[in-house]
């Protein structure tokens, strides 16, 4: 496909092609940071913005203590759980599609790693996706 010109006001020819390239990516974890375990997880389309909302959360389990009968009135009386937001990010529809490939291809790496163990295969390195 022929590239197209197009002129400006001047008279000059103008070049119409885009202005994107592409470089590596040097990835920065500040000192400091923490990784936060999280066992519930949203996500939500904003109507908005587009974006995807991803919101992780963190739920633990009451403690109940006492006789059987006891534990039985406790948990009979517990009507909801705290469920505290750990962290929430918005991404765009394009990055969340890279995600949940990414996500895909982990989790298939991850069930052959479990399945190798269980015969006591040795792990090879798969590497990782981006």
């Amino acid at each position: 496909m022929a590239k197209k010109e197009k002129q400006n006001g001047n008279g000059k020819e103008l070049s119409l092609k885009p202005l994107i390239k592409q470089v590596d990516l040097d990835f920065v974890f500040p000192s400091g940071q923490q990784i936060a375990y999280s066992n519930f997880a949203t996500a939500q389309h904003d109507t908005n913005d587009g974006n995807l909302h991803l919101t992780f959360f963190q739920i633990q389990q009451p403690v109940v203590l006492g006789t059987h009968d006891e534990k039985l009135q406790k948990m009979d009386d517990i009507k909801s759980v705290p469920a505290v937001c750990i962290h929430k990010i918005a991404i765009s529809q394009a990055t969340a599609a890279g995600l949940i490939r990414a996500i895909g291809e982990q989790l298939a790496k991850a069930t052959i790693y479990q399945t190798m163990k269980k015969v006591d295969v040795p792990p090879q390195n798969t590497g990782d996706s981006q």
